[in-house]
């Protein structure tokens, strides 16, 4: 990375920042390839800036993120952002105050975070997160214009304002907490959605959660969601977001036409996770067939989830494959055949798995033999 006394950093480059807003857009459009491609004039310039190992660390994010059952990226994932972070860390030890590698610093270890909660093991996410939270309060005291900072600082202030009235027990810790601020974290998130060079679709996404569940307005998250749905067609993960948001909020239709327009569409043109768009599709389409009554048709489509889980990363581990099981042994007892009912429950009862699906199905199946 050249010193910034000379170039004017790349994160305050509007011919920059708009280069990598395209080059972000093809990313999470799943075309990697094209990201790089729009990229390769300021990487020939910059070869030693972090971004390009940051880059790497976005690409097996998105061989990761669409299907959490495959760990097969994990390691791959933590070793290209600690390398990056790496990379950031040597730069700000001779000049601490470089906001290109500050930025790349906080989002490195702002995905590190997330990757960690997804995991589950959250004293590493705390640290990475506190990691990321340092680079960006820095950042703000040199030059608070920059939109990307607004992304995690937006989330900062929404949740240590939400968190609280959200868990009571909190306010007994509230001489720790900082004192957050909901409206202006929602504020920071928009600004970040309309301007920042490498967080716009993930402040979009986080707008959808906050307004989904934290603000309850379903109608604002959904527009959030089909904003993402939209602009990245061949994004898998989207697809199955939306179509689970719909579905839970009994909106049954536009469900339906996203599920058959989305397996169409991956019918003709297989993805990397084709299997697992494939598999969340047909268990939703299931729910809704079982909801309308239409047991017959929702048999069929619980059990190709089965099959396709079955076949996939963790196989019967997958909670889709559990909420199946645990289907089909539902329109069995209906149906008053009790030893096929008892053979689903019995096989989603014996998983090893935190899932409610095995919960209930353990449940049932005691239910059934005391009959």
């Amino acid at each position: 990375m050249r010193a910034q006394g000379k170039d004017k950093p790349l994160v305050l480059n509007r011919e920059f920042v708009k280069t990598a807003q395209q080059a972000i857009d093809s990313v999470y459009d799943f075309n990697y390839a094209a990201s790089e491609k729009i990229l390769k004039p300021w990487k020939e310039k910059y070869p030693h800036s972090p971004l390009w190992q940051f880059w790497k660390g976005l690409h097996v994010w998105w061989k990761m993120l669409p299907d959490l059952y495959n760990k097969s990226h994990d390691k791959e994932l933590v070793f290209e952002f600690s390398k990056a972070d790496y990379m950031c860390s040597r730069i700000l030890s001779n000049d601490h105050q470089n906001l290109d590698a500050l930025v790349i610093k906080a989002a490195s270890n702002g995905f590190l975070a997330r990757y960690y909660s997804n995991r589950e093991e959250w004293l590493k996410c705390f640290q990475y997160g506190k990691q990321a939270m340092d680079a960006l309060f820095l950042i703000q005291k040199i030059d608070p214009s920059i939109p990307d900072i607004k992304f995690g600082l937006g989330i900062y202030n929404y949740y240590t304002a939400y968190l609280p009235e959200e868990y009571p027990l909190l306010n007994k810790f509230s001489w720790i907490l900082p004192e957050g601020d909901k409206e202006k974290g929602i504020k920071m998130l928009k600004t970040a959605a309309d301007s920042s060079a490498f967080v716009r679709p993930e402040s979009i996404y986080f707008l959808g959660r906050i307004y989904m569940t934290g603000e309850h307005q379903i109608p604002l998250a959904i527009k959030y969601f089909q904003i993402l749905n939209r602009k990245y067609q061949h994004n898998a993960y989207y697809k199955m977001i939306l179509a689970q948001i719909y579905y839970e909020n009994e909106d049954y239709y536009r469900a339906m036409n996203l599920i058959d327009t989305s397996l169409s569409e991956a019918e003709k043109n297989p993805g990397p996770f084709t299997y697992a768009l494939k598999e969340h599709m047909y268990s939703i389409k299931g729910l809704i067939l079982f909801n309308f009554g239409e047991t017959k048709k929702a048999i069929d489509f619980f059990k190709k989830t089965q099959q396709i889980s079955k076949s996939s990363p963790e196989g019967v581990n997958r909670n889709d494959y559990l909420l199946a099981g645990y289907y089909l042994g539902r329109i069995y007892q209906g149906m008053k055949k009790d030893k096929l009912a008892q053979k689903y429950y019995g096989d989603v009862g014996k998983i090893h798995s935190d899932s409610k699906f095995v919960t209930l199905a353990k449940k049932s199946l005691d239910g059934l033999k005391k009959r």
